[in-house]
């Protein structure tokens, strides 16, 4: 084998719409990559077809055999039940209960480590992004949902049942909040989220004639870009909204700094790299929130790896799998 490929690992990133997969190297470095759509079909035999599909395709592309490569990871938008494997709650697939973990050994032969995507992002950020060399660490994305995940004293953090980090499921509202994809009302998730934000944006455009001119006229258009786009410019409206979420997102990292006290924040997804204004409003809040000694070690990055982070992350926690099996070889 090829010196380069010597100790490369498969990452998985299964989304609600695609399936991507790497072949990642020791360092970090993506060699190839393959990507499938799951949309049209989201039962699980469907899901797991299109996952071994990418996975042999990038495989192929680097001119090896499963067997030659030091473990295979998964992460997936969804609350995983530990090292089971199972996917107890995937809303944007749909998926309760999914036992992914023995689907994929069935198919491919091998067992996978599944985890929550943004369990994989962290590591990958740890391993090989913004994060390397912390031991104390929160990672945070706002993207189509929010996630977060710790790494404590150097070790990925995955709490009792595998689902340590749901950052997004923190209740920042009562009972009669607004629903969430998990089946739970007046999360962060449900006013932060990208998916969830676009869509509040579609009920208020009607009275919100400049949100509909900054989009162009389009309801399809609609984003948490254009509010802060309105934001800059001084619109009432946009500077009402990004204040609530920025207070809303900035409370929920505080409690978490407060209660954690890592020494390093990592903010990403398309939701925190595109609203730059938002994500200022929440680090001020946070400064504001959580206790001053809890402030004191703290450093808040933006993520580095961008959409590579959860397949590098992914390949990194299958290697791990791998080498604890094989004796660190």
């Amino acid at each position: 084998m090829e010196p380069k490929l010597q100790q490369a690992a498969i990452g998985v990133d299964l989304g609600g719409s695609h399936a991507r997969a790497a072949v990642v190297t020791v360092a970090g470095r993506i060699l190839t990559q393959a990507r499938a759509r799951v949309a049209d079909d989201r039962r699980p035999e469907a899901v797991v077809a299109r996952i071994v599909e990418v996975v042999q395709d990038a495989l192929a592309q680097a001119g090896l055999g499963l067997e030659e490569i030091h473990g295979l990871g998964v992460g997936v938008a969804g609350q995983v039940r530990g090292a089971s494997g199972v996917v107890a709650n995937g809303p944007n697939l749909g998926w309760r209960e999914v036992p992914l973990a023995d689907l994929l050994e069935q198919a491919l032969g091998t067992r996978p480590r599944v985890a929550n995507d943004l369990d994989a992002i962290a590591w990958g950020e740890v391993r090989h992004g913004a994060a390397l060399g912390h031991k104390e660490v929160l990672v945070v994305y706002a993207g189509t949902g929010v996630g977060g995940a710790f790494v404590i004293a150097g070790q990925a953090h995955h709490g009792a049942t595998g689902v340590a980090g749901e950052i997004g499921h923190v209740k920042v509202r009562g009972p009669d909040g607004a629903a969430c994809g998990c089946g739970g009302r007046g999360c962060l998730e449900a006013y932060l989220g990208g998916k969830n934000l676009s869509e509040r944006l579609r009920r208020e455009a009607i009275a919100w004639p400049d949100l509909m001119e900054a989009a162009g006229g389009q309801l399809d258009a609609l984003h948490p870009g254009v509010v802060e786009s309105l934001f800059v410019r001084g619109d009432a409206r946009a500077l009402a909204m990004w204040r609530e979420l920025g207070e809303m997102f900035g409370d929920v990292l505080a409690h978490a700094v407060t209660l954690f006290n890592p020494s390093l924040l990592v903010l990403g997804g398309t939701v925190a790299e595109g609203c730059p204004e938002l994500m200022r409003l929440a680090r001020e809040r946070l400064g504001q929130r959580a206790s001053s000694v809890s402030l004191e070690a703290l450093s808040v990055v933006a993520a580095q790896l961008g959409d590579d982070a959860g397949v590098v992350g992914a390949a990194s926690l299958g290697r791990m799998v791998f080498e604890s099996k094989d004796g660190g070889s």
